[in-house]
């Protein structure tokens, strides 16, 4: 695997450990600073600049809806729904249907090496977090639908 030259420390040993445990990391060819890996089939990617003590691990999320008015709604109920539940982690709505989850770790001061099953951990909360976000915004793509369809028969009932 070729590692881009900005990569620090920590995240050199999640890489490292990814590869031990059979999963292949790509450095992503669009930018200068990021890996992609998909585990137990959810991509992720994580930046390759971070403090030397911090990994930021990432998950990729579509929002469906058939504007990007619509697709910013369903985002919206999203967020309010797991902002209790996820408060620790990052969601962001990039565009056009285009949204992540992401969390970032600090190591324990003066721990600097990553161990397996910290970076395990890390994987499965992950994959968790994604999982909840990912099935409550199709949940939530479908109630917006038929909310506006309702409101739409409502508001001009027939004669």
């Amino acid at each position: 695997m070729d590692t881009i030259s900005t990569t620090t420390r920590t995240v050199r040993q999640a890489i490292e450990w990814l590869e031990k445990m059979g999963i292949e990391v790509k450095a992503q060819p669009l930018t200068t600073d990021m890996y992609d890996f998909k585990y137990d089939d959810v991509y992720m990617f994580m930046p390759s600049i971070t403090p030397n003590d911090t990994i930021n691990i990432n998950c990729l999320f579509e929002v469906q809806g058939s504007t990007e008015q619509k697709r910013k709604e369903v985002f919206d109920i999203v967020r309010s729904i797991v902002s209790k539940d996820l408060n620790d982690y990052d969601i962001v709505y990039a565009q056009d249907g285009l949204a992540w989850v992401g969390q970032e770790w600090v190591m324990p001061r003066g721990r600097y090496k990553l161990r397996r099953y910290q970076l395990k951990k890390m994987l499965e909360e992950m994959k968790a977090a994604y999982s909840r976000v990912f099935f409550i915004s199709l949940v939530a793509s479908a109630v917006c639908d038929k909310y506006r369809e309702l409101l739409d028969k409502a508001s001009f009932p027939a004669p």
